[in-house]
């Protein structure tokens, strides 16, 4: 739970600095995380933020993102 508010906070990072890049890494590992321990709602949200950054869509990871980190 620790490492999953840490990357938390390295995305709201990322999306504050438009580094898309970083911010589709960490979204991947926060996805990942999270659906071990069965936040799927969450898993769902990083995997949003995740693909939008990997197509260039930018607009919508930067929608997805708020919702991820709350």
């Amino acid at each position: 739970l620790l490492q999953s508010a840490q990357l938390a906070r390295q995305l709201d990072a990322a999306l504050e600095r438009r580094d898309f890049d970083t911010l589709r890494e960490t979204a991947h590992s926060l996805k990942s995380s999270s659906a071990v321990v069965g936040a799927e709602t969450l898993s769902a949200l990083c995997r949003e933020v995740e693909e939008a950054c990997r197509v260039g869509d930018l607009e919508r990871a930067v929608q997805a993102t708020p919702q991820a980190v709350m």
